[in-house]
């Protein structure tokens, strides 16, 4: 037997550990004047890779936020927006404005 958790508790559990992770990454590489800071990096061979590793990091976070988001929204529903008219099949269908 496998046991999963809900999807809106990983929702949670991601919202919460992502948004503390890009908060401590805005601080630390892009606020804080530091030698971690993207803006103060001193010219080296390593800096663009430093660089490029920081607004990776920066993407993966939103990207963990987003997944948050999802899981946390639950699963997409449809319902049908169009019906016939006249309860006749087949024929002329109206857009709907309400359900």
């Amino acid at each position: 037997m496998l046991w999963k958790l809900s999807d809106r508790f990983i929702g949670l559990v991601s919202l919460i550990f992502f948004s503390a992770a890009l908060s401590a990454d805005l601080y630390e590489h892009f606020l804080h004047p530091s030698l971690n800071n993207v803006f103060m990096v001193a010219p080296a061979d390593w800096a663009a890779w430093f660089k490029g590793s920081v607004y990776i990091l920066f993407a993966l976070e939103i990207l963990g936020l987003l997944f948050g988001a999802l899981s946390l929204g639950g699963t997409i529903r449809t319902r049908p927006t169009l019906k016939p008219v006249d309860g006749k099949t087949g024929g002329a269908t109206r857009l709907l404005s309400h359900a």
